[in-house]
């Protein structure tokens, strides 16, 4: 099942489009995505990237400019294991995005060691704040 739908860029018909404040930030954006970051994490991180806001630090993210979500359930016949079909894909109006299968791609890739995990240490944190440092 697929479904489409379109709206007009000035059709707002539930809400009104949202304007700049006069005092929004205008400093660089450092964003820490890794394999956590699906569903709507992912629409957010495409937008992120379609219109160029902020640098991406870390591993691969698992979601992407689009998602599947709604489902329908169905018992095999033979193993009577449950499964669950998705039958909606929600996707971000992303022109520019491009499909990569591993996820969305870091700028800068910081790969996670086998020791972090046990040490409790954040290597993509400890990058990006010493990155800020070295900016003052």
């Amino acid at each position: 099942m697929n479904y489409y739908t379109e709206t007009d860029s000035t059709d707002y018909w539930w809400f009104e489009q949202q304007q700049n404040k006069p005092n929004f930030y205008k400093g660089k954006i450092s964003v820490l995505i890794n394999g956590g970051y699906f569903s709507t994490t992912g629409h957010l991180l495409a937008l992120m990237r379609e219109y160029k806001i902020g640098k991406f630090y870390g591993e691969y993210t698992q979601g992407s400019n689009y998602s599947n979500a709604g489902g329908q359930a169905f018992v095999l016949p033979y193993s009577k294991s449950l499964v669950w079909m998705a039958t909606f894909q929600y996707k971000m109006r992303t022109v520019h995005f491009i499909n990569d299968p591993k996820g969305i791609k870091p700028d800068v890739r910081i790969q996670a060691q086998p020791n972090d995990l046990r040490t409790g240490f954040d290597r993509p944190m400890d990058f990006v704040i010493k990155l800020v440092e070295l900016q003052k």
